[in-house]
């Protein structure tokens, strides 16, 4: 990223028909900024395999109840429309991100759900994750029942995964400063798009509840990032990087001059290059 740049009156003005070895010497370095590091540079918190694993943990414990059917937990814990608009059991919301029709449905989950809980958590805090993401899971499911017809249940971790995915995605696109903000986007939608597109459709997956725990996902953690813009930023190092120019040679004993273009780019004037100067004088160009 360029920030800065120093010129001075180059040895090879056009004024100048012969440039004296002492010019070339005396000739200005240039410099330019670029971020070094930012948030993500941190790496990590050591909290963060802990927090993966209680979170883990939980929903594994809740799937086993809701399997063996403890307490009656297979009629208790999911989120139903009857149960939560008609009876205001609101706390089936929650109950359901920890229930799971079988084993293949919690693996699905579980797959995505360790990698994303430990960098969100890692990287963001516990505010972010877990405690807000299983709060919007709730919210998820609450705007996905209202979709549903009187008999319709729900349940499964899916509203927090895709909230989950969504939220690290807008983060990354945010705060990932060091590449360009097209490059940036672009990832984004391709590991998006690869990783929660559907392949199929089967009419006892929630679609619904996917699409609001995703766009759930996006607003959180651009509100996340908003309100806490200035510590992000307050993590950003830039270095200063200077190139010094190469060493050109004169040759007093050819005839012709040279003139090059000045360090800033600003403006190309004539150049005429022949063998009073060496090849390094050339490469200057790409410098």
């Amino acid at each position: 990223m360029f920030e800065a740049m120093k010129t001075t009156q180059g040895p090879f003005d056009r004024t100048n028909e012969t440039p004296s070895p002492q010019s070339i010497a005396s000739y200005q370095a240039f410099h330019f900024t670029r971020l070094k590091e930012n948030w993500f540079s941190k790496g990590v918190s050591k909290s963060a395999e802990l927090i993966t694993m209680l979170s883990l943990s939980a929903i594994l414990l809740g799937s086993s109840i809701f399997f063996s059917n403890t307490f009656g937990a297979a009629s208790l814990m999911p989120a139903t429309v009857t149960g939560v608009f008609e009876h205001g059991e609101y706390w089936r919301l929650w109950t359901a991100i920890f229930a799971h029709a079988d084993l293949g449905h919690l693996l699905s989950n579980m797959l995505l759900f360790v990698p994303f809980a430990y960098f969100l958590n890692g990287y963001f805090g516990s505010f972010l994750f877990p405690l807000l993401g299983f709060v919007t899971g709730g919210l998820a499911n609450y705007l996905t029942l209202k979709t549903m017809g009187s008999g319709g249940s729900l349940i499964g971790a899916s509203g927090v995964v895709f909230w989950m995915g969504a939220s690290w995605l807008t983060l990354y696109v945010l705060v990932e400063t060091k590449e360009s903000f097209r490059r940036r986007l672009g990832k984004a939608l391709a590991i998006g798009a690869a990783l929660f597109l559907p392949q199929s459709f089967e009419p006892n997956i929630s679609y619904a509840c996917h699409f609001f725990g995703f766009g759930i996902g996006i607003l959180s953690a651009a509100s996340f990032y908003y309100l806490n813009q200035a510590e992000f930023k307050a993590a950003d190092v830039y270095e200063t990087v200077v190139e010094e120019p190469e060493s050109w040679e004169y040759n007093p004993s050819a005839d012709s001059r040279a003139i090059m273009l000045r360090p800033d780019f600003s403006q190309a004037l004539p150049r005429e290059l022949d063998s009073r100067y060496s090849p390094s004088l050339q490469r200057c160009r790409t410098c």
